[in-house]
């Protein structure tokens, strides 16, 4: 046995480990161990039992469901805040194509949710057209070379 001062308890083990693979005797010991580690993963795997596609829950929960009249009106707002990102695309500034990022989080969140079924609160939906709303207002500004949020301080999406 090797004698050697112990700073703490991982260090008895590495010189025991050490020790245990070092004697050659003990090398094939060293090796069912070392494969037994490696190997440990793979007995506990899942296998085929839970690749069910039915059998798997939804992540996230399912939302509510949106009423088709204002499901109707978030798909327009949602068209119409797209065809003025579009207009500023194609029209607008430097300036004003640079900040398009600022507009289209709302589109994308507001469609995304509405495409995915996460809207989880029936307000949700009240809050949906409502950043519909602000996105155009951005976009009005954006098409007229403004951008009045850019000076704005306090909590403000960007």
């Amino acid at each position: 046995m090797i004698s050697r001062p112990y700073r703490c308890y991982s260090d008895q083990v590495a010189i025991y480990l050490e020790e245990l693979c070092v004697t050659p005797n003990r090398i094939p010991t060293c090796i069912a161990l070392l494969f037994l580690l490696l190997s440990t993963p793979f007995l506990f795997a899942d296998g085929e039992g839970d690749n069910n596609p039915e059998e798997v829950r939804q992540i996230p929960r399912p939302g509510v469901e949106v009423p088709e009249e204002q499901a109707a009106q978030l798909r327009d707002g949602i068209e119409k805040l797209g065809q003025m990102l579009d207009q500023i695309q194609a029209n607008g500034t430097d300036h004003a194509k640079s900040l398009i990022p600022d507009v289209e989080i709302y589109h994308r969140g507001v469609k995304d949710n509405l495409e995915h079924n996460e809207f989880f609160n029936p307000n949700d939906i009240k809050k949906a057209l409502a950043l519909l709303e602000k996105g155009k207002s951005r976009a009005e500004s954006l098409l007229k070379g403004e951008a009045p949020w850019t000076q704005a301080t306090g909590l403000i999406v960007r």
